[in-house]
């Protein structure tokens, strides 16, 4: 007995336009394609399809194809909503420098932009310095 294929509706999307969403899909940021978000969804899948390849899907067939693909939806991490991006980021780097002044014993230098793109250089900040 030979199998015969299941009858249905041929595909949207040829087997190379898939590989080109993956593709795009694990090598790109959605804001680099003028997107609002940071990550992925299945109606951002789609408006990339429709795009590319003037092709309309449906969210489910775009979620069929995803697992196809092998991904899976993923939730990001929680953030509190509140917290203020510039305080966050200065607190990174204060840590970092105080980590990199333990661990090297040795002199930070700042190279600091302000907003014209003039640089200018500045010893460590007393705040920077753990044995102060």
């Amino acid at each position: 007995m030979v199998a015969k294929p299941i009858p249905g509706r041929p595909a949207k999307l040829s087997e190379e336009q898939v590989r080109t969403v993956y593709a795009i899909l694990l090598g790109k940021d959605p804001r680099q394609l003028q997107f609002d978000f940071a990550l992925w969804t299945r109606w951002m899948v789609r408006d990339l399809i429709t795009r590319l390849f003037d092709v309309e899907l449906t969210e489910q067939s775009v979620g069929q194809m995803l697992r196809r693909l092998g991904m899976s939806p993923q939730r990001p991490l929680a953030r509190a909503y509140e917290q203020d991006p510039e305080t966050v980021d200065s607190a990174v780097f204060i840590e970092f420098c105080r980590r990199l002044l333990h661990d090297d014993g040795g002199t930070v230098f700042l190279i600091l932009k302000d907003g014209c793109g003039r640089s200018s250089c500045s010893l460590t900040h007393p705040e920077l310095n753990p044995d102060e």
